[in-house]
């Protein structure tokens, strides 16, 4: 029987207590935890809920990376390093559709991205088994 895809406030958790210097391509900040994690953050959410990886530049010029559920949701679980960076993602910039593996071909993604994808894995079965309580 297939499992059924996690709450996203559970995946948020898992997500927020995962994230580390060694899961993100910036400093770990954890007054800001998700900076640097977009990229990886996005693979682990495809993961788990589908959908299809969507780049945009942001008004600061860095790149960042968030999720096109397939109901055509956004989906953006790394946004609050725009919002307390005072950045945007620039909408009427270049966005990009990105596969999986273009997503996994830029800028050392792919081991941070298998990091995390483990330590959520642990924590949201964590997470789901007090849940369940």
């Amino acid at each position: 029987m297939p499992r059924r895809p996690p709450e996203i406030r559970h995946l948020y958790a898992a997500l927020v207590l995962s994230w580390s210097d060694d899961t993100g391509h910036a400093v770990y900040d954890p007054l800001c935890p998700d900076v640097g994690q977009c990229a990886p953050t996005a693979l682990v959410v495809l993961d788990y809920l589908g959908g299809h990886i969507r780049q945009g530049w942001t008004r600061r010029g860095r790149t960042h990376y968030w999720n096109i559920l397939d109901d055509g949701r956004e989906l953006d679980l790394a946004r609050c390093q725009l919002d307390l960076l005072d950045d945007r993602v620039l909408r009427d910039g270049e966005v990009l559709d990105l596969t999986r593996d273009q997503t996994l071909g830029r800028y050392e993604t792919e081991d941070k991205y298998r990091l995390l994808a483990r330590r959520v894995y642990r924590w949201l079965r964590v997470i789901e088994r007090e849940e369940g309580k």
